[in-house]
């Protein structure tokens, strides 16, 4: 009842104010700002605990069902003869069974990475042993409690579960994950696939993190998983605000090409002068593994970190331009019907930023060919890339906006001086 009375007077007050909107800014600039105004208070949001958590439900699941599936075996070992050996067809190969009579080991599938089965040996002192110990002192199976607990074995941790029956015991695990001392392109830390843990996340001990446990199936809890990067943003809430900032250029350029004065001119540049120093941080936001934000493809290190870097700043310096272009008209009634000192300083102003552009031109690109891999050579085909037409594309939007400032120029420093400099031949020319 509540949610409904809160919606009835919600949608009308914004209805209104997309048509006061509407009328005031235009028929689209209304509904695009305010599309970004929504996307950026969503992307405000905390998506971080809510995808740990989404991540612990999941392996929840996934280990229950890896939990029934020993157990099934766990029974079957239970009822084997005690002379006969414990031995199971299409048995998991992310479990392991020892089976016990007495304080001996009988049988098992699967093993532990550890060299040491004994489970009654208990010595002055224990620690945790590696594969390549051979001490008789390392004996991680004595010190385990009956129940479902999750342990440390060599390499690798384990949900471990004890089970005594009559004069027998049954230790059984299912693998979590696989965590070496020293890392190598031979020896490779991992996590186990069917527990379906994004490899994003990790799993800790409870007495390091107690903030989103997994539970074994008699309740006990065993582990938590954790965010890998903590301190980074979700990247849910990154791509909202990428899609803001992109609905919010549209609403701009909407309302400029609706009123198409200083007013709105000033307020669009603003807008993408923000969006250029914004652009870094959105970047490194994303956390993004390609080779287009990889500082392998290429990286100034003074202004642009990687390709996509620089493509971006490349397409909002043209719509800057493009959004000085739409008001060529209103630099022509200055020029035209002020004095001259208003004349001048448009014109001051257009020189400065073609040369600007020019300027931009020439150092991003020499800086492409310098501290890139790109092949900008269009006679070695065989060398060529996608990004070879990206970084082409890019330049031929930079370009097209130069031809466009100089047209805005030219009937401004001269009036008798009449050249049609967007037709084909003056582009083919240019």
């Amino acid at each position: 009842m509540v949610s409904r009375t809160i919606m009835n007077r919600v949608i009308p007050a914004l209805r209104n104010l997309l048509n006061r909107l509407n009328r005031r800014w235009g028929k689209s600039t209304g509904v695009f700002l305010a599309i970004s105004l929504i996307l950026l208070i969503l992307s405000m949001a905390n998506y971080s605990s809510t995808t740990v958590r989404r991540e612990t439900r999941r392996v929840q699941r996934a280990l229950t069902s890896r939990e029934e599936i020993l157990d099934r075996y766990v029974v079957k070992a239970m009822k084997t003869p005690p002379g006969e050996w414990v031995s199971f067809q299409d048995f998991p190969d992310d479990m392991v069974i020892y089976s016990y009579c007495a304080d001996t080991i009988q049988s098992w599938v699967n093993r532990f990475p550890i060299n040491n089965d004994e489970v009654d040996l208990t010595p002055l002192w224990y620690h945790l042993n590696d594969m390549d110990n051979k001490s008789l002192f390392n004996t991680p199976l004595a010190y385990l409690s009956p129940g479902a607990q999750y342990v440390n074995l060599g390499s690798a941790w384990y949900i471990v579960k004890v089970v005594r029956y009559e004069n027998a015991k049954i230790i059984s695990g299912i693998l979590v994950k696989t965590e070496y001392f020293s890392e190598n392109s031979a020896l490779k830390n991992s996590l186990n696939g069917k527990l379906m843990l994004n490899t994003k996340f990790d799993t800790a001990p409870l007495y390091m993190d107690d903030g989103n446990v997994v539970y074994a199936r008699d309740g006990s809890p065993l582990f938590s998983v954790v965010d890998k990067s903590p301190l980074s943003e979700p990247i849910i809430g990154t791509v909202m605000k990428w899609l803001s900032l992109i609905f919010l250029l549209v609403s701009m350029f909407s309302f400029h090409a609706y009123k198409r004065n200083y007013r709105t001119l000033f307020l669009t540049l603003g807008v993408l002068i923000c969006s250029m120093a914004a652009c870094p941080w959105l970047i490194r936001a994303l956390s993004l593994d390609g080779l287009l934000f990889s500082p392998t493809l290429y990286a100034d290190n003074v202004v642009f970190d990687s390709l996509g870097e620089m493509l971006i700043w490349h397409l909002l310096v043209f719509l800057s331009i493009v959004a000085v272009f739409m008001c060529r008209r209103k630099y022509l009634r200055l020029v035209f019907s002020q004095g001259s000192l208003k004349k001048w300083l448009v014109r001051s102003i257009l020189t400065l930023l073609i040369i600007s552009v020019a300027v931009y031109i020439h150092f991003s690109l020499r800086s492409v060919i310098l501290n890139s891999n790109i092949v900008l050579e269009l006679f070695n085909i065989d060398d060529l890339s996608i990004w070879t037409f990206l970084v082409y594309a890019a330049y031929g939007f930079l370009f097209m906006g130069l031809l466009l400032l100089i047209y805005v120029a030219i009937p401004i420093f001269s009036q008798n001086l009449k050249i049609k400099m967007l037709s084909w031949k003056w582009i083919l020319i240019y």
